[in-house]
């Protein structure tokens, strides 16, 4: 697996707390921080990687490697690069221009946006796309949840296929339009859309997912507490089983239409176990994968003219993904499905 910055961070801090919280010897602690993000089927990091990197982060404060710096621009001096180094650190799509009007407001010394442009280079910079992470979102807490999730071969006490995710999605008519087509050159590529008088603009979809694909579809028009309830009540929770049945965990993210006090009675009176995942951590959530699958399709497909889109939506979120590839969706969140388990899914033996 890809050994992202923030799980090398976790990684490094959970050794300094090992270390912290016992009288371990270093390479006794390293082997207990491997066994315990395995635990949580965090594979991947070796004794030697979580060595190197710990001995960085104490040698140097980073957590990753600093590039060496090149030949550094004689018209700025060492404080200034260390504070172009600061504001980059606290805000890093600042432009040159930006960069270089703070330099002038803190220095009183004006740069040209070129030899800003060459010491950031020099420091090591590279211009690159922006990756967002909202600040609700809790390491520890993340953490926690793939412990608790781990499958049962890793000392787990639940299964994925006692797993039903459940989330809503929506869609307009430009869903399933196709986003290019031909046309001759200098000049746009233009198709007519048959007027549907009196059809929605927009549909919202409540759906469920287990390790068998798409578990069920209910199509609403407004997406509130009260609709979401009725849906839980009449359409999900009757396809479920009392826990520890299969299909009988269901797993909801944190949207303000989850009242969690009316969730916890209906499902408890289902005899269903209800769960939460982290805030802000969708990547945890296998039917975000369908939904996208789903749109995918209607885009690439083109839909149907003939279906109004209320059924357009329930057709390809019903016929999004194969069991195999609920599966793989499954694997993608960190929920690990063995050979066996995947097997008696593609059979049907939790299909009920």
């Amino acid at each position: 697996m890809t050994v992202t910055y923030e799980l090398r961070m976790q990684a490094i801090d959970l050794l300094d707390i090992t270390l912290n919280d016992s009288n371990l010897s270093f390479n006794k602690a390293i082997i207990i921080v491997i066994e315990r993000l395995a635990s949580v089927s965090i594979f991947g990091i070796s004794k030697t990687q979580l060595r190197e990197w710990y001995i960085l982060r104490q040698t140097t404060g980073a957590y990753i490697p600093l590039r060496k710096r090149r030949n550094l621009n004689p018209l700025v001096n060492e404080e200034m690069r260390n504070f172009i180094e600061l504001k980059l650190y606290e805000d890093c799509d600042l432009y040159m221009d930006e960069l270089s009007l703070l330099v002038w407001v803190e220095f009183a010394v004006l740069i040209d946006e070129g030899t800003i442009l060459r010491v950031v280079h020099d420091l090591g910079y590279t211009w690159k796309v922006v990756e967002t992470v909202p600040t609700g979102r809790i390491s520890q807490d993340r953490l926690d949840f793939r412990h608790i999730f781990r499958s049962k071969a890793h000392g787990g006490i639940f299964s994925p296929e006692q797993y039903i995710f459940i989330d809503e999605t929506h869609s307009t008519k430009k869903d399933y339009r196709r986003k290019r087509g031909w046309a001759l050159e200098g000049f746009p590529a233009f198709q007519q859309q048959p007027p549907r008088p009196g059809e929605a603009g927009s549909v919202s979809a409540i759906a469920t997912m287990s390790i068998n694909g798409t578990n069920t579809v209910s199509i609403l028009g407004i997406n509130d507490a009260e609709s979401f309830l009725t849906i839980l009540e009449y359409d999900v929770l009757p396809t479920m089983n009392s826990f520890p049945l299969p299909k009988s965990i269901l797993i909801a993210d944190n949207a303000s239409v989850h009242d969690r006090v009316q969730m916890y009675a209906l499902c408890a009176r289902f005899g269903v176990l209800l769960m939460f995942l982290p805030p802000y951590s969708f990547d945890f959530n296998p039917i975000e994968l369908l939904f996208g699958i789903a749109k995918t399709k209607m885009q690439v497909l083109g839909g149907n003219p003939d279906l109004a889109l209320p059924n357009q939506l329930r057709h390809f979120l019903w016929n999004a993904i194969t069991t195999e590839e609920a599966c793989n969706c499954f694997e993608h969140c960190f929920i690990h499905i063995d050979q066996e388990l995947r097997l008696a899914a593609i059979r049907g033996d939790f299909a009920n």
